[in-house]
């Protein structure tokens, strides 16, 4: 009997557990152009500074995960990281302010360049590739 207990036991927990993912839980992360940024008017190295960014969100089921900031050559590329959620019920953006959001940018104690070339998501151009506003952030 202990033994038939046990096999449905561990047939129930198994059956229970199931691998398959949850639908409610998707998800997909999605840049932001971004509509207007603050930068310093230059950088002193070694000490941070903030950048203040503004953006708009197309609804309710965008969600602000973070900055992506990536090296590319001399330049940093900065964007706004979203999480999407297409099937929940979103709230529908009323309002027209884009939100605001900031970063703390740390210029290295040994940066040799005469500025900092920080390059900012603007979004899609026609033909679907990546389009930034270039700020050059002189080092004082």
């Amino acid at each position: 009997m202990k033994k038939i207990l046990l096999l449905l036991t561990t047939l129930f927990l198994l059956n229970a557990c199931s691998l398959d993912e949850d639908p409610k839980q998707d998800f997909f992360v999605e840049f932001l152009p971004m509509e207007i940024v603050h930068t310093p008017e230059y950088v002193s190295l070694g000490k941070p500074c903030e950048i203040k960014i503004k953006y708009q969100k197309p609804n309710g089921c965008y969600l602000f995960e973070r900055f992506h900031i990536e090296k590319d050559g001399d330049a940093y590329l900065v964007a706004v990281q979203t999480v999407v959620r297409p099937n929940a019920e979103c709230l529908k953006v009323t309002d027209i302010t884009p939100e605001e959001r900031s970063f703390t940018f740390k210029p290295s104690d040994t940066y040799s360049s005469g500025s900092y070339i920080l390059k900012f998501y603007k979004g899609l151009d026609v033909n679907g590739n990546r389009t930034y506003t270039q700020v050059n952030i002189p080092v004082q």
